[in-house]
C-alpha cells in the first residue's frame, strides 16, 4: 500500500537532510505504516542494515520479546568494523524487556561510530531515559478520507461493505489491505463483528451463548472479538458516550484478563457481559 501524502510529508525532511538523527523512534499508533516509513528512510541512503526483532518464546506472538542477551549480541556485532554507515533497525522495540532496555541505553549513550538507530513501536512504552534520547515520529491511523480513497482505488462501490471495511480496518493500513485482498479473512472478521454486536446490544441469553462459543475457541479468536468489540464501542462513544462507558470499563477488564493469560470464560463473563 502506498504511503498517504501526509506520511510522505512526515519523512520528506528526513530523506533530504544531510544526515539522520542519531536515534529515532517511529510510533505506529494504529496506522500500520511504521515499517513502511522506516523502510523508506533506510532506502534513502546506502546503509548497512542491522535488523533486530522480537523473538517468540511460545506459540503466541504476544509472548515475543527482545531480551538483554539479544542486545548484548547486537553490541558485540556493532564492535566489528563496517565498510559503510550502519543503521540498526529495531522492529517492535516495545517488546524489549526492562533489562534489555537498560543495556540498550548504554548503546545510545556511547554509540559506535557511523551508527544510527531506527526503532519502530506500536506505542511509547519505553523507559523515559531512552525516550529522551530518541527523536520521535508519531504516526496516526488512516483518516476517513484516506480510507475512502483506498476503497475508491479498489472500486468498492457497495455502501454497506464500505462501512464494514472502515470499521473493521480501524484505520490500520495493513488491516485494510488484508480485508480488501483476502475475502476469507474479510468474512471471518465480519463474523467477529456480528458477535461483538451481540455483546453490546444482544439479550442476556445471546450474550451468554456468545461467551460459551468463544470459551471453546482459542485465545486469538477471543482477542479478535474484543478488538472489534472495542472498535464498535469507540464508534458508539462518539454519539452515545454515557450509554457505552460501562461497557468500555468492562472491556478493559476483559483485555487485562487475556493479557495475563486468564481463564477465557471468566474474562468474557466478568469483563464483557
Amino acid at each position: 500500500m502506498n504511503l498517504p501524502l501526509r506520511f510522505q510529508k512526515y519523512i520528506e525532511p528526513l530523506l533530504t537532510k544531510a544526515s539522520l538523527p542519531q536515534a529515532m523512534l517511529i510510533v505506529d499508533s494504529g496506522s500500520g505504516l511504521s515499517d513502511e516509513v522506516a523502510h523508506a528512510i533506510i532506502q534513502s541512503r546506502p546503509f548497512e542494515v542491522v535488523p533486530l526483532a522480537p523473538v517468540s518464546t511460545s506459540d503466541s506472538a504476544a509472548q515475543s520479546h527482545i531480551s538483554v542477551a539479544n542486545i548484548r549480541e547486537l553490541t558485540v556485532q556493532l564492535r566489528t568494523q563496517a565498510m559503510r554507515p550502519r543503521i540498526v533497525h529495531i522492529h517492535g522495540s516495545e517488546a524489549m524487556t526492562i533489562s534489555a532496555q537498560n543495556a540498550f541505553l548504554k548503546l545510545l549513550e556511547e554509540p559506535p561510530a557511523a551508527t544510527y538507530f531506527l526503532l519502530t513501536a506500536k506505542h511509547t512504552s519505553l523507559l523515559p531515559t531512552i525516550l529522551s534520547r530518541l527523536q520521535r515520529l508519531q504516526l496516526s491511523p488512516l483518516t476517513h478520507e484516506e480510507i475512502q480513497t483506498v476503497l475508491n482505488e479498489h472500486t468498492v462501490t457497495d455502501k454497506v461493505k464500505r462501512q464494514q471495511l472502515h470499521l473493521l480496518s480501524r484505520g490500520n493500513a495493513h488491516e485494510l489491505d488484508k480485508l480488501l485482498t483476502d475475502d476469507t479473512y474479510f468474512q471471518k472478521q465480519r463474523h467477529y463483528a456480528q458477535d461483538a454486536k451481540l455483546l453490546i446490544s444482544g439479550t442476556l441469553y445471546e450474550q451468554l451463548a456468545c461467551v460459551q462459543r468463544y470459551t471453546k475457541l482459542d485465545r486469538e479468536a477471543t482477542r479478535q472479538l474484543l478488538t472489534i468489540y472495542d472498535a464498535l464501542l469507540t464508534s458508539l462513544a462518539k454519539t452515545r458516550p454515557e450509554a457505552v462507558s460501562p461497557q468500555i470499563v468492562r472491556l478493559s477488564k476483559a483485555v487485562y484478563h487475556l493479557e495475563i493469560n486468564g481463564n477465557l470464560r471468566l474474562a468474557l463473563l466478568q469483563g464483557v457481559v
